[in-house]
């Protein structure tokens, strides 16, 4: 094998590998962060769903305990039983206005599809909607079964669909109603509407296009049915299944068996997914949370094609540096080699040496020596004079191949200068997945924390919602004092007032973007400034509007507007004797720029470290939500949103939302 050859491997080898094994341990280390990330948010919004789920029904089993405390069942039940076939009876007509009454709150503030009682026998005797009327009489499905299972407390039923246009697909829950002896006398019969509930659950797309939620149920015969819509076939539910132990849907197999877990799953398309499943043990479902994992993967297949053209640039000016090196010591030795053979064979004249300070060039200087000394002793005057020839055109030779040294040298600090760019880029890169490192580990601190408000709020939900039952009871159970009726009037209004505290801290535990279209802008902060200007002018704050025309981008208008709200609030507050606010609107580059820039306190470093902290506040009566939930709405939206203030002179917020493809 030459020597130009081992050059070229042995530099090339040295050169790739390890440029090689960083782009692998890169792609790796990526793909690992990325996956982490995914589940932990897909975790997060299974355990929000189950919560609401749970919630949800819950709800209705309250709904039902409150209705069991009514006393109509003592006196008007008996009256329906006996005259519901003959529905024109005024003692008929009587009770069920009576009845009537009793459940108009629940169904006004619930809007159930239909309330209804059965007798002991389990056929209807009354309905709240009077479109359900040719039902009375008929037995409701599976009475036996009901009634045996209600007795040890509120029974939900099978979720099926209906021929009734209005409620596509149902599900009912009873509970038994007593008689004065505390005997079961026949049952109540809540009808609930589950489009609205499917909704609900199919409401997340903040993850990707292909996020999915399902609900599941294993079956008798030991199989897997769907009870939620899917997003790639609508007609599943209730109608498709899946075989425990196949080889598809292994997240829906899972969770309806009543496991926990996570990861790179197939599910009911066969498609690989990344998934987290859980069970939900009150109802005997399941709930998988899912998304495509070629979606989810987008950012590390576009790194894999990036770290590609960095392999082969890398190796083309490697392969140019490494021939031309190669070269530059491999044609040397060969005109050592040329020479020694033209001098083998007689020729005394021929001149190998050249001016190279390297071995191989003092080697040539020693040939010339060497072939100087026996043509001395050997040659005539000619042959001398000739021999002034031949070096004259050596010294020509030797010049070219100078000249062609010092070209190679110049390719060869080019190349060098290339290397060095690739390797800057590579920096960059790296610091790069730095800051998505930094970004991720402050996703996962706020997932955390957006999972404990989460589960706080759901614990505080089920006593509020205990309270203002039992306060609605009460205010229906008969003639009460004025002060009485304010009081439990109170109570409902407060417990309500808590409630919506609560869906704020759901909130800002689970920013979504919600519905999106074109919004002007300009129109759209004109329209906060227009509601706050005159609270603004009596505490003598001035408004300032410097607006670039003609700008509009893609947005939820609602949840920008409450990003805007909260900005000017904060500013005004800031300005306790009164100021400026300068809203000024923007194109930037490839972005939406909109500056809220105010002449007040402005901030110190310690709080401007803290100010986008959850529950971090420098009012007195501050929640420490406001900016948090402003910064989760503008993420949700692919933006930022930046801050720069100095102390006594004011501070700016600046929102940057990405406009055309980026939206």
């Amino acid at each position: 094998m030459r020597i130009y050859i081992k050059l070229v491997i042995i530099f090339l080898a040295f050169a790739i590998i390890p440029v090689m094994f960083v782009s692998n341990l890169v792609f790796n280390n990526s793909k690992n962060i990325i996956e982490k990330e995914i589940l932990s948010k897909l975790s997060i919004i299974n355990n929000e769903e189950k919560s609401g789920i749970e919630t949800f029904f819950n709800e209705r089993k309250q709904d039902l305990l409150l209705m069991e405390q009514l006393d109509i069942y003592k006196t008007h039940f008996r009256v329906l039983d006996q005259f519901y076939k003959d529905r024109s009876n005024p003692s008929y007509i009587n009770a069920r206005k009576e009845v009537d009454q009793r459940f108009a709150v629940s169904q006004l503030t619930q809007s159930y599809i239909d309330i209804k009682l059965t007798n002991i026998d389990g056929k209807i005797i009354y309905v709240f909607d009077t479109a359900f009327e040719p039902e009375i009489g008929n037995a409701i499905p599976n009475k036996d079964d009901v009634f045996q299972q209600s007795k040890n407390g509120i029974y939900v039923g099978e979720l099926h669909k209906t021929i009734n246009k209005r409620y596509s697909y149902n599900l009912f829950l009873a509970a038994p109603a007593y008689d004065n002896a505390n005997k079961v006398i026949g049952l109540i019969y809540l009808e609930l509407d589950m489009v609205k509930w499917f909704k609900f659950i199919q409401d997340n797309s903040e993850l990707g296009k292909s996020l999915e939620t399902i609900i599941v149920k294993k079956t008798p015969d030991n199989k897997v049915i769907f009870l939620s819509p899917l997003k790639y076939q609508q007609e599943a539910i209730s109608a498709q299944t899946i075989n425990i132990g196949g080889e598809y849907g292994l997240p829906a197999q899972k969770s309806a068996l009543g496991e926990t877990g996570s990861g790179l799953t197939i599910d009911y398309r066969g498609k690989e997914v990344l998934s987290v499943w859980l069970p939900i043990e009150d109802l005997g479902w399941g709930l998988v949370s899912k998304i495509d994992s070629e979606e989810a993967f987008l950012p590390v297949d576009r790194l894999k094609k990036l770290l590609i053209v960095v392999i082969l640039i890398t190796i083309f000016s490697t392969a140019l540096a490494v021939f031309t090196i190669a070269k530059s010591i491999s044609d040397p030795i060969q005109e050592l080699q040329k020479g020694a053979e033209i001098i083998g064979k007689g020729n005394l004249d021929y001149q190998i040496g050249n001016d190279s300070r390297d071995e191989i060039g003092q080697l040539s200087r020693e040939f010339d020596k060497m072939t100087k000394n026996i043509r001395e002793t050997t040659t005539s005057l000619d042959i001398l004079n000739k021999e002034v020839i031949e070096r004259k055109k050596a010294e020509e030779h030797l010049n070219q191949s100078l000249k062609q040294e010092v070209k190679s040298r110049e390719i060869l600090l080019s190349m060098l200068a290339d290397n060095n760019l690739i390797r800057e880029k590579l920096e960059k890169h790296i610091e790069e997945l730095k800051r998505a490192k930094n970004i991720l580990i402050r996703s996962e601190k706020m997932a955390s924390l957006g999972k404990l408000v989460s589960e706080i709020a759901h614990e505080f939900n089920n006593p509020l919602m205990i309270i203002s039952g039992n306060a609605q009871v009460s205010l229906m159970s008969g003639p009460l004092s004025d002060e009485v009726k304010r009081n439990l009037q109170i109570i409902i209004e407060e417990s309500q007032r808590a409630k919506n505290i609560i869906r704020r801290l759901l909130k800002f535990s689970r920013p979504s973007k919600g519905e999106v279209k074109e919004v002007d802008i300009n129109m759209s902060i004109d329209t906060i400034v227009n509601i706050v200007e005159q609270q603004l002018k009596l505490a003598n704050v001035e408004i300032i509007r410097d607006y670039q025309k003609d700008l509009s981008v893609s947005v939820n208008e609602q949840q920008m507007q409450e990003v805007f709200m909260n900005l000017i609030s904060n500013a005004k507050d800031s300005m306790p004797d009164g100021g400026t606010i300068t809203i000024k609107t923007s194109q930037e580059e490839d972005y939406l720029r909109i500056d809220f820039r105010d002449t007040g306190c402005g901030m110190s470093e310690e709080v401007k470290n803290k100010i986008f902290n959850p529950f971090f506040t420098t009012k007195e009566e501050g929640t420490g939500l406001g900016l948090i939930i402003c910064l989760g709405i503008i993420e949700v939206h692919k933006g930022e949103l930046k801050l720069e203030s100095e102390l006594n002179k004011g501070t700016t917020f600046t929102i940057l939302l990405p406009m055309g493809d980026k939206a």
